[in-house]
């Protein structure tokens, strides 16, 4: 395993620290703005498809940052690109009370999930490099963790703080600074002769092997039953009878589910196969979405229930996304192709559960949680081991970019 040892003493788990902690702050900034921007445009009077419009603008940036980020990796290396993407982030989210009211809030959108898009898996390449093969699953877990800790703070500091003014776009910049300065914790390497890359490694390399494919689709399900099952689930509470208020207290029972049973679930796939115990997750996952269909389900039941599909979700991701980076020499390139996936399907999965809820109402948010758990439950049979391995030397004879991940902890 490469780990990041600098003569100063720095070795790997200060540098996944440093890492992890600019991918927090990141995110931090990230959720206080999503709620404060869409919140503002309610009041304004937008239309519920204006702002639906406009957020999908930032799962836009999200999804291209993801194809984008390994160009720059391989070509600038982690330091340069935290540096660049945060500076131009925290300039962007201080330009949003200047453009909130116009049409120049939708490319303002876009890049800023473009940069957020960058930065954070930036950040999730090192830590997962520096995790070594055989911990794959378990580092992927701990980075969900604490993201999904960030999106709960970011949460409760919005409603301390409110959504009108400056001030919450203040303190987005801020948090998003406080990654500019920690980008100087991770040591300058030594510079490196390599050749500039022509394209897009993700692109170049052409489309991935059958197991790969499988594992994409999966990424694609998991992305767009998490991101709905997030979105509505307050929404179905409200509709089935719960009052609001129960609907936010399943939400966060969701959030505490990807907390809690996130690392375990890493721990477990990483000891006993992450193919199995992804199998696995899929049935429990599709057995508990049918007990969304009982009626007047007793609110701590419902509450156990969505803790245990908050967690399973975040671990189904996790648990695709290393059984395939661990297997593969460049796992930049795995978290590109599983990440930009993940985010076209969170769109086409927010679009199209909304539509089916209005046609079927309530109900059809646990039909789609329990038909895209056996999707994800197909995928995972389709993945065979075997055709997750990579030949090094091949790559290394057609890829002269080959081995870029080596020296990313130097970079």
């Amino acid at each position: 395993m490469h780990q990041a040892v600098s003569s100063d003493g720095n070795n790997g788990l200060s540098y996944s620290i440093s890492l992890l902690s600019i991918m927090l702050f990141t995110s931090l900034g990230a959720v206080i703005l999503r709620p404060v921007i869409d919140l503002n445009l309610n009041a304004a009077g937008h239309s519920k498809t204006y702002i639906g419009s406009n957020g999908v603008m930032w799962e836009l940036g999200c999804f291209l940052g993801a194809l984008g980020f390994v160009y720059m990796l391989r070509r600038w290396g982690i330091r340069t690109v935290l540096w660049a993407c945060l500076s131009v982030l925290c300039l962007l989210v201080l330009s949003i009370p200047h453009v909130l009211f116009s049409a120049l809030l939708f490319p303002v959108r876009f890049g800023v999930g473009l940069m957020t898009a960058i930065v954070c898996l930036t950040c999730i390449t090192g830590v997962v490099v520096a995790s070594g093969k055989g911990n794959h699953a378990t580092a992927l877990c701990v980075v969900t963790v604490a993201a999904t800790g960030a999106k709960a703070f970011g949460s409760a500091m919005v409603r301390f703080v409110g959504v009108d003014g400056y001030t919450p776009f203040l303190l987005a910049a801020m948090s998003m600074g406080v990654g500019v300065l920690l980008v100087g914790s991770i040591r300058s390497g030594a510079a490196l002769n390599r050749p500039k890359p022509k394209a897009f490694p993700v692109i170049r390399k052409g489309l991935p092997t059958m197991a790969g494919g499988a594992l994409l689709l999966l990424a694609f399900c998991a992305g767009a039953c998490r991101t709905s099952f997030l979105t509505f689930l307050p929404i179905y509470a409200v509709d089935t009878g719960f009052t609001p208020g129960d609907g936010a207290l399943l939400l966060a029972g969701a959030f505490a589910g990807a907390v809690v049973l996130s690392i375990p679930i890493g721990r477990i796939g990483d000891r006993s196969g992450h193919r199995r115990t992804l199998i696995l997750i899929s049935i429990t996952v599709a057995v508990v979405s049918a007990s969304l269909l009982l009626s007047e389900l007793p609110l701590a039941v419902f509450l156990t229930v969505v803790f245990l599909m908050g967690g399973m979700f975040a671990a189904m991701r996790d648990l695709g996304l290393a059984a395939w980076s661990s297997k593969h020499p460049e796992p930049e390139n795995v978290i590109a192709w599983c990440s930009f996936w993940a985010g076209v399907g969170a769109v086409v999965g927010i679009l199209s559960t909304g539509v089916l809820m209005d046609l079927f109402g309530p109900p059809a948010l646990a039909w789609v949680m329990m038909g895209g758990s056996l999707l994800i439950l197909l995928m995972a049979f389709s993945a065979d081991p075997s055709g997750l391995e990579v030949d090094e030397d091949a790559v290394r004879e057609r890829d002269a970019l080959f081995g870029a991940d080596k020296i990313l902890l130097e970079d």
